[in-house]
């Protein structure tokens, strides 16, 4: 019989509240497994961020990338919660940052950029900005270019 993720969690969590009954043999190869289980929980948490940093710019939900890692959606979130985000956050969190790296890097309007950070329209991106950011990304490419400019300056100056 195959166990899903979270049957196996809720497994361990019986085991080990009966820890006290068990040998000491028995106890530490309960450790083990769990130590196994959650190195296994965090790795594909791992992976499941890299995944949503690759692919920011495609229409990712968490039903897709559920799939993609071939568990459900709830056992998704549920690794991603054990982290301290959600699925919404992580996926937020990646486009704001590649949008942000484009507002530096680039002259592309902001429209342009909301597209490819992989919002679906520029009025949601500057929406998401400004209440994430605390600034419109216009405000934050004009401040940091600013930022940007006396960096260098001041490079080249102590460099003579």
């Amino acid at each position: 019989m195959l166990l899903t993720p979270d049957e196996l969690s809720a497994l361990l969590l019986t085991v080990w509240s009966n820890q006290n009954r068990l040998t000491p043999e028995a106890n530490a190869a309960l450790s083990q497994l769990s130590f196994a289980f959650l190195s296994a929980e965090t790795d594909i948490a791992s992976s499941i961020r890299l995944f949503i940093r690759a692919h920011y710019a495609e229409p990712l939900t968490l039903q897709t990338v559920a799939a993609h890692f071939f568990i459900s959606p709830c056992h998704l979130s549920h690794l991603l919660a054990r982290s301290g985000d959600s699925f919404s956050v992580c996926l937020q969190n990646a486009r704001l940052q590649a949008a942000k790296e484009l507002l530096l890097q680039s002259r592309l309007p902001v429209n342009v950029i909301a597209a490819r950070a992989g919002f679906s329209t520029a009025g949601q991106f500057r929406r998401v900005f400004g209440r994430t950011v605390g600034c419109t990304p216009c405000a934050f490419r004009v401040q940091n270019a600013c930022s940007l400019t006396s960096e260098r300056v001041s490079s080249m100056i102590g460099t003579e």
